[in-house]
């Protein structure tokens, strides 16, 4: 199990706000119902994992929507993507507003659609947990720390969510007071939650543009 923490060098295994590391513009998402452009969140390589989970020389990125004036994160927009309880997952997934796009990985960024929100860019670390933060991950007996992690097992703020078929597993986990740590625009991100990333198992034979996952939030 690991910890997700922020570097100021680039370690390969993926990246927290800036532009996106592709090679193709007319990719971006944007949100339907106002063409503008969704905010990288995260990018994650295929270094991130010991195991095969994207093809090789590819990448994903979650991208979630910004408000509408493009310039920071609000509650009623972030709430397209906040999943508190198993009947809202599907809408959440149908919304738009959070996408988890496979891309090819390029060696520099794309430059970003003029109305972007682009968040302040770190780089990201992962960290083995200590025997103590095994032993407290595993203390409750329904969830876990309420840490930015890869694997080990998720914490809920409301009820727990359920991936809907066997094809999707829970990958991460990200703390929106830790996000906020890396700059002024994570500001409000998360409305101080948790977001929960979901991996299509099928990526790792998917082509550029497929979705390769899903990406939701929760909050008290």
């Amino acid at each position: 199990m690991w910890k997700i923490t922020t570097s100021s060098e680039d370690l390969g295994i993926g990246q927290f706000g800036g532009s996106v590391r592709m090679n193709d513009p007319a990719l971006w998402p944007v949100i339907p119902d106002t063409q503008i452009p969704l905010t990288p969140l995260c990018t994650l390589t295929e270094a991130l994992l010991p195991v095969r989970f994207l093809p090789p020389g590819m990448a994903m990125t979650v991208f979630i929507a910004p408000n509408r004036k493009a310039n920071g994160f609000n509650l009623s927009t972030m709430r397209r993507y906040t999943v508190h309880q198993q009947s809202e997952l599907q809408a959440a997934r149908e919304s738009g507003y959070s996408r988890v796009l496979l891309h090819g990985l390029t060696d520099q960024e794309l430059s970003p659609p003029e109305s972007a929100f682009i968040l302040d860019r770190t780089f990201i670390r992962k960290e083995e947990f200590t025997e103590e933060e095994e032993d407290a991950d595993l203390e409750d007996d329904d969830f876990g720390l309420e840490i930015s992690k890869l694997s080990g097992r998720p914490a809920f703020l409301q009820d727990p969510i359920y991936e809907p078929s066997f094809r999707y597993t829970w990958l991460l986990q990200l703390n929106s007071f830790e996000l906020e740590g890396i700059g002024p625009r994570y500001e409000g991100i998360f409305e101080n939650g948790l977001g929960h990333l979901i991996l299509d198992k099928q990526a790792r034979k998917a082509q550029q543009g497929a979705e390769a996952g899903y990406f939701f939030i929760q909050f008290t």
